[in-house]
């Protein structure tokens, strides 16, 4: 009994720090009038993101409840606040004209511990902005057309496969094969790597795929405290990746750019582009009045979200196309 009396005075004034914690974060859009999801502790507005939902399926039902009636809403990401924008005129001003004003975005960075989150996705102000204008140059179509040959390259041996597979009369499964053509693809204009998982080679790619995209229980939670909590998972120390996938890539493009200014090996593709930024400071045949070079690091992690972050929508795309020609 004098123990749960002792649990009892522990545990009361934890629960009541708890509540009033989240009832003061949950008050936000109240106190200022602005319309607002109802919360529900603790996910706020996030309630079976993960198990049932995507976080698009949920901003897309709080879109659909509140566009007739209010140009802007307020959710909450756990206990972080959110605006969401209805009214097209005003989502124009914030990425247009007023843009300035809205280049952060909401991300874990954290540098020192783990490099390849320090990416153009997550930095915020005066390293965003030197990044963003380094990087420009990069997405103009005449260089993203120089990428092409790679493109074609790594198409002749997805359709060998599937020429196979229908000369033999077997069943393939689009999905896998698909996946792998957009990993072998990106890895070589990322990475400069001969990746070939089309023929079961490099398997550790498609493994640290899987690891990103299909994310659950402990790995889901993790990821989710950190973008929820960034601060305190930063002193923590926490991690979003694996020790093991962070040192594959790191090595690897470490290992081609060393490899590539040894060699004066100069391809036309993403890899290259940064080489040149880390070595001069601007691109060739691009004109540039910041000459500031970036870092092995700050290369490191533009690779990698350059990786990352084509990899899903390339592969949705081309399935829809897949199925559409089918």
């Amino acid at each position: 009994m004098f123990l749960l009396k002792i649990l009892f005075y522990i545990a009361l004034p934890i629960a009541s720090l708890i509540y009033f914690y989240f009832h003061k974060k949950f008050s936000y859009f109240e106190k200022r009038g602005i319309p607002h999801q109802k919360p529900k502790f603790p996910m706020g507005n996030l309630q079976g993101l993960g198990s049932k939902f995507t976080f698009f399926d949920i901003i897309h039902d709080i879109y659909k409840k509140f566009k007739d009636k209010d140009v802007i809403v307020g959710l909450y990401s756990v206990v972080t606040p959110i605006y969401l924008i209805t009214d097209i005129e005003l989502a124009k001003n914030i990425l247009i004209r007023d843009f300035n004003f809205f280049i952060n975005r909401r991300g874990y960075v954290n540098e020192e511990d783990e490099p390849l989150t320090a990416h153009l996705f997550n930095l915020m102000d005066d390293k965003w902005k030197f990044l963003r204008n380094k990087l420009s140059p990069v997405f103009t179509s005449g260089k993203m057309k120089s990428m092409y040959y790679t493109i074609s390259d790594k198409g002749q041996n997805y359709l060998a496969i599937v020429d196979k597979a229908m000369r033999q009369n077997e069943s393939i499964n689009i999905k896998e094969i698909t996946n792998r053509f957009t990993v072998d693809i990106i890895s070589s204009v990322a990475f400069g790597m001969n990746a070939n998982t089309m023929n079961d080679e490099h398997p550790e790619l498609l493994r640290f795929f899987k690891e990103i995209f299909n994310a659950e229980g402990f790995s889901f939670a993790k990821m989710f405290f950190m973008m929820a909590f960034p601060k305190i998972a930063q002193k923590l120390k926490m991690k979003i990746f694996s020790k093991e996938m962070s040192d594959f890539f790191m090595n690897v493009v470490s290992n081609n750019i060393e490899n590539r200014e040894r060699t004066n090996d100069n391809r036309h593709d993403f890899l290259n582009m940064l080489i040149q930024l880390k070595n001069k400071g601007s691109i060739d045949g691009e004109f540039s009045t910041e000459h500031r070079k970036i870092t092995l690091n700050e290369a490191l992690a533009q690779s990698f979200v350059f990786y990352f972050g084509n990899l899903k929508m390339t592969l949705k795309i081309l399935m829809i196309c897949s199925c559409k020609i089918s």
